[in-house]
């Protein structure tokens, strides 16, 4: 498993929120380009 100590999000990334699914994760964060929304 790679670790990443400080990943860094290029761009404006509001409201971050951490998905776990097993041993993968997933970032979601807000978007105002794509109303109303994507699927995760």
């Amino acid at each position: 498993m790679a670790i990443v100590t400080n990943p860094i999000l290029p761009g404006f990334n509001p409201d971050p929120s951490i998905c776990r699914v097993g041993d993968d994760y997933y970032i979601a964060t807000s978007t105002f380009e794509w109303f109303p929304g994507v699927q995760i």
